[in-house]
C-alpha cells in the first residue's frame, strides 16, 4: 500500500535563507526571499554584517552557484566566507534549520505562500527567543576552531 499525502500541483515559490551564530549571542538570522541569486545572497550577507558592524562574521556555506565567493566585491568588509567541501550537507548546521521547516510544512497543503511562511516562522520562533536552541542546532566540534581560524 502506498502512503498518501496531500498535494497541490500548482506552486508558488519562496526561499528561506538562514544563518546560525556559533559564538557570542547564539542568534539565528532568517529571511524569506522571493528568489535565489547572487544579489539575494549579497543582501543576506549585508544583513548579517549589519547585525553587529564591529564584529567579523564568518559565514559557512556550501558551494551553490548563487553563493558569493571569497573576493567578490559584494561580500561585506566584515564578512569572511568559509566554503564547505562539495556534497557535505552534514557539516552545515543550517541544514538542521531545514529539518525544522520540514517538520512544520511536510505533507501539508497551505492555502498560499504567506500561510506557509507563517507556519515556518512559528516553527523557527524559538531560535530567535531561546539562544540554547541555536546552540543545540550548532553543536560542538570542528566549527568553533574553523571559525576562530578564519576570523582573524
Amino acid at each position: 500500500m502506498r502512503p498518501h499525502a496531500p498535494y497541490r500541483t500548482k506552486y508558488q515559490w519562496g526561499y528561506v535563507a538562514s544563518a546560525l551564530e556559533i559564538e557570542g549571542r547564539d542568534e539565528a538570522h532568517v529571511v524569506f526571499l522571493p528568489t535565489v541569486s547572487q544579489e539575494a545572497c549579497a543582501c543576506f550577507l549585508r544583513e548579517i554584517a549589519q547585525s553587529d558592524p564591529t564584529s567579523v562574521h564568518v559565514v559557512i556555506q556550501d558551494q551553490a552557484g548563487f553563493h558569493l565567493k571569497t573576493g567578490d566585491a559584494k561580500v561585506p568588509e566584515n564578512v569572511r566566507l568559509l566554503p564547505l567541501p562539495p556534497y557535505s550537507p552534514e557539516l552545515n548546521p543550517t541544514e538542521r534549520v531545514g529539518l525544522l521547516i520540514l517538520a512544520a510544512t511536510g505533507n501539508r497543503v497551505f492555502r498560499d505562500l504567506a500561510s506557509q511562511e507563517a507556519a515556518i516562522e512559528n516553527e523557527l520562533r524559538p531560535l530567535w527567543t531561546q539562544p540554547q536552541r541555536v546552540r543545540q542546532l550548532v553543536g560542538a566540534g570542528w566549527i568553533g576552531s574553523q571559525v576562530t581560524a578564519c576570523s582573524g
